[in-house]
């Protein structure tokens, strides 16, 4: 719409240009510049405290989850005079005394070896108790006739003492194989999300690569399987992913680069001389051309998420959702699997 009243002008009747050299109302368009970016600054300060009272409404209303006042803490350090549970509880007890409540530590996870402990546990309990069998004859009513029978009631006395030092062998032989099966990595819980978020981000040790502390995901979010991974191993791990991808990559591109071929019938039949007589037919044409390259291409498409995803895992990231399949470089064979059908279709249309 254009209102009669207010003429059309180009925007550069509102720069310095529209100024002659040596004009004296140069101030006037300086001052013009400063009220215009003194006024959008002041509107985006009152629009992000407005956004920061919206955030902080939005935390303060919301349910407390038990994620946000936990941490996940890797490469602790291994002593051999206590467990990792003893040495991080004295660490946190020595430096955030205030805000420490508890820890639970990760053990090695598996089924089978998960049964085979509680059935050598269970084992070293009842190797131990000694009980003895009494039988004492007693008279008890027939069933049919109501007369007296002797019957002989067994009943199972075991020594006290016995069982005292079974249940004490049993209990040590218990916590020395948790203390086995303890890794370097756990969760820490403290009484507020801001001392937790403190501790997330604070370096808690001169070494890098110990104490290494991070906010912990939701309950649902853990890939407790890469929990088991030492943290030493992981920067090997991401090397190892990114030249894995990378030659992944390459070898992606040796099929990509035989569909290609295939839509170029001339240049084929040119290079192999003894191919004119088959691809001189018409269903060998379409099926060369048309099928035989989605085929192919499905293939080959179908396989990159699964390796993508192993390779995400490879990685050791602990959380699900960081395990995400197509990042950074390991986005390109992706990225061909989309570009390659469209090219495709593009010449078999030519």
């Amino acid at each position: 719409m254009v209102h009669k009243e207010i003429h059309l002008e180009s925007s550069e009747v509102f720069t310095i240009e529209n100024l002659k050299e040596g004009s004296k109302w140069l101030w006037v368009h300086c001052l013009a510049l400063y009220i215009i970016t003194s006024a959008a600054c002041l509107l985006l300060y009152f629009e992000y405290s407005t956004i920061a009272k919206m955030r902080l409404g939005h935390i303060t209303g919301c349910a407390s989850k038990p994620s946000q006042f936990t941490v996940l803490i890797r490469a602790i350090p291994w002593s051999s005079e206590q467990s990792y549970s003893d040495t991080l509880s004295k660490f946190f007890t020595n430096y955030y005394s205030s805000s420490y409540v508890s820890h639970q530590m990760v053990y090695h996870n598996g089924i089978i070896q998960r049964l085979l402990r509680d059935a050598e546990r269970m084992c070293q309990t009842l190797k131990h108790v000694s009980p003895e069998i009494n039988c004492k004859p007693s008279l008890r009513p027939c069933t049919f006739c109501g007369g007296p029978t002797a019957t002989s009631s067994f009943h199972i006395l075991s020594n006290e003492a016995d069982s005292v030092k079974g249940m004490e062998l049993g209990e040590l032989t218990m916590t020395t194989t948790t203390t086995e099966q303890e890794r370097s990595a756990a969760f820490v819980f403290f009484k507020t999300r801001y001392d937790a978020l403190v501790v997330s981000e604070v370096l808690q040790s001169s070494n890098p690569m110990l104490w290494v502390t991070d906010l912990a995901p939701e309950p649902h979010d853990v890939y407790w399987k890469n929990l088991n991974i030492p943290y030493r191993q992981l920067w090997i791990r991401k090397i190892a992913t990114l030249v894995g991808a990378v030659a992944f990559m390459f070898v992606f591109l040796i099929p990509v680069t035989f569909i290609q071929g295939l839509t170029q019938l001339v240049q084929l039949s040119h290079a192999f001389p003894f191919l004119r007589g088959i691809l001189s037919k018409n269903f060998i044409n379409q099926v060369i051309t048309g099928y035989l390259p989605s085929v192919i291409l499905i293939l080959f498409f179908y396989a990159v998420p699964p390796l993508m995803m192993y390779f995400s895992a490879l990685e050791g990231w602990s959380v699900i959702r960081q395990l995400n399949v197509f990042s950074s470089v390991r986005d390109i064979p992706a990225q061909l699997a989309r570009a390659v059908p469209t090219q495709v279709s593009t010449v078999s249309e030519h």
